[in-house]
């Protein structure tokens, strides 16, 4: 009996570069405090799924937006992302864009703080072909990091009639409520087909 092949999930939007402290408490203003613990990891919704994916030996793909070539961090996260096993061929490189990176302090109860510097000129790209991103996938995860780029995998995979995992990050933090706004109506829409 020949063997199924196992299904592959696309997973659009955000990637990112956590940068990770531990530390017995959070620095009060102007002082400083030692760390006990330094991570260098990768990040973001759609990329954490597709790395989960891939250790639990799924098939998996990782379409977003990303900086261009001479952007380190976004070099280090396809890097990382291609180490773990994720087809990263629906990346698009933006040149003068940047991803974004994220500080974490973690303190002795668990609590986090954390700061983020957003990536640069990603906000607007959309995918170059998404049927092609959809055309080999069995279920879609985007979140809502890049509304756009978000929408127009979806409405592909629509097109297919292939389920949609929508992660809705927490919307306090978008600098661009109205693209938001729109992507969640669209959304209702997906989900409600």
């Amino acid at each position: 009996m020949a063997e199924r092949a196992k299904p592959k999930i696309l997973c659009a939007g955000i990637a990112v570069q956590d940068i990770i402290m531990r530390v017995q408490n959070f620095p009060a203003p102007g002082t400083k405090v030692a760390a006990s613990e330094f991570i260098v990891t990768g990040g973001g919704c759609a990329a954490n799924a597709a790395v989960t994916i891939a250790r639990l030996d799924g098939r998996v793909a990782f379409a977003g937006p990303l900086g261009g070539s001479v952007d380190a961090v976004s070099n280090r996260i396809l890097s990382d992302l291609g180490k773990e096993g994720v087809d990263c061929a629906g990346v698009e490189r933006v040149d003068g864009g940047t991803a974004s990176v994220s500080l974490i302090l973690l303190d002795a109860t668990g609590e986090k703080t954390i700061a983020t510097r957003r990536g640069v000129n990603l906000n607007n790209v959309l995918p170059k072909d998404p049927a092609r991103l959809v055309a080999d996938a069995n279920a879609v995860l985007v979140d809502n990091r890049f509304p756009e780029f978000a929408t127009a995998v979806c409405r592909a995979a629509q097109g297919r009639k292939i389920p949609i995992v929508i992660d809705l990050d927490q919307a306090g933090h978008w600098a661009h409520h109205d693209q938001l706004d729109a992507f969640v109506g669209e959304a209702e829409r997906f989900l409600a087909h």
